[in-house]
């Protein structure tokens, strides 16, 4: 195999690992990994492998959240569902967010609610977005 037929290759393994690793991660563990990420986007750097790992989990799960719910607003908007608007966050049209952007908003949200830190990452995540980006 090339070089990216091996990377595609184990990252297709890892992608179920990831997906049912990711839906048994609590705010608690969010916090913990988005927070190195932010440390590494103001320092620009890691103390050790773990962080490394650490901030990729969180900057991997963010982008893929920010991705699938761009997707399933267009496709219940596609589908006629105008009034589904609601349960999505609303990114400015014109620039959108970027990951790094979504990882600061998520952990200031979990820092500003910690007893909510018992529920699944995705709701928090979705709820922090939401509170940041309302939709009118």
């Amino acid at each position: 195999m090339t070089r990216p037929d091996v990377l595609l290759f184990f990252l297709l393994l890892s992608s179920s690992a990831f997906a049912r690793e990711a839906k048994d991660v609590d705010g608690n563990q969010l916090l913990e990994y988005c927070n190195v990420s932010v440390q590494f986007l103001d320092s620009g750097g890691f103390k050790n492998d773990a962080q490394s790992s650490k901030s990729a989990w969180c900057m991997g799960y963010v982008a893929a959240f920010l991705e699938l719910s761009e997707t399933a607003l267009v496709m219940d908007e596609t589908a006629g569902h105008k009034d589904m608007r609601r349960f999505y966050p609303c990114f400015p049209e014109e620039t959108g967010i970027t990951t790094g952007q979504a990882v600061r908003v998520i952990v200031k949200y979990l820092k500003d609610h910690p007893e909510h830190l018992h529920l699944p990452a995705a709701v928090l995540t979705l709820d922090a977005l939401q509170h940041a980006f309302p939709c009118s």
